[in-house]
């Protein structure tokens, strides 16, 4: 079912939370030399996440309102995670530089900017990639749905259907709360995402030269939400 999708999805979460940048070291060693002509995962982000992600992805219009929730948490807090593992890494490679004898000039500057496996790249673009999908998807179905509602509300005007209007508004503005929490949940992760590819370009990219499709996507989710949004609260909950 999709929601034991999400559980996998969630699941991994906290084995990033544990494991950290360790698990993509890992991964690149076991790789190298044996990676197959498909490709190949690491440990943790391997076929079975991919696959669920895309497949929850590509339903996400179809999802139980519950389950988009868990489904857009779930992928904000690995982009936060992936985001906090990348500063923390980072810090802890300048640490261990300042440890290093002074007659080693070479080895200290070749690690301070030792750049991230592979697999952690990807790994965060295709988060980034997969809630930008995610948000465009739910982005044009409010836009759908607030030009049906529109057409709606025209054509009440008969005192009996007062209470049917009046449950449809109620159903509105639930969903409009629901969109709203995850437009601020997705916000937040944008701004955490980009605070953190900004701060260590060198670490993620050789020559400190940035992948610009993956660096523009969380400006393009942003300007998404905010052009979906509609009054001084909403835009404020989109700019994070």
């Amino acid at each position: 079912s999709f929601d034991g999708l999400v559980t996998l999805l969630e699941r991994g979460n906290r084995t990033l939370a544990s494991g950290g940048m360790t698990l993509f070291e890992e991964a690149e060693e076991e790789q190298d030399g044996t990676c197959s002509d498909e490709g190949a995962f690491d440990p943790w982000m391997d076929e079975e996440r991919v696959q669920a992600m895309y497949t929850l992805v590509r339903k996400s219009s179809s999802l139980a309102p519950s389950t988009r929730k868990r489904l857009i948490s779930a992928t904000c807090q690995a982009v936060q995670s992936l985001s906090t593992i990348l500063g923390s890494s980072d810090t802890e490679s300048s640490s261990e530089d300042q440890i290093e004898p002074t007659s080693n000039t070479g080895t200290q500057s070749s690690s301070a900017t030792a750049v991230v496996s592979q697999s952690f790249r990807d790994a965060l673009a295709c988060h980034l990639y997969m809630l930008f999908s995610i948000m465009h998807f739910t982005e044009s179905e409010s836009k759908s749905s607030k030009a049906l509602n529109v057409g709606t509300t025209t054509t009440g005007g008969g005192g009996g259907r007062g209470k049917k209007i009046s449950a449809k508004e109620q159903e509105r503005r639930a969903e409009a709360a629901e969109l709203a929490t995850s437009r601020e949940t997705c916000a937040r992760a944008m701004l955490v995402a980009a605070q953190a590819m900004s701060r260590h370009t060198n670490r993620l990219w050789k020559r400190g030269v940035p992948d610009e499709d993956v660096v523009n996507l969380p400006c393009r989710i942003a300007y998404q939400m905010l052009e979906g949004a509609t009054g001084v609260v909403a835009r404020r909950a989109c700019s994070g």
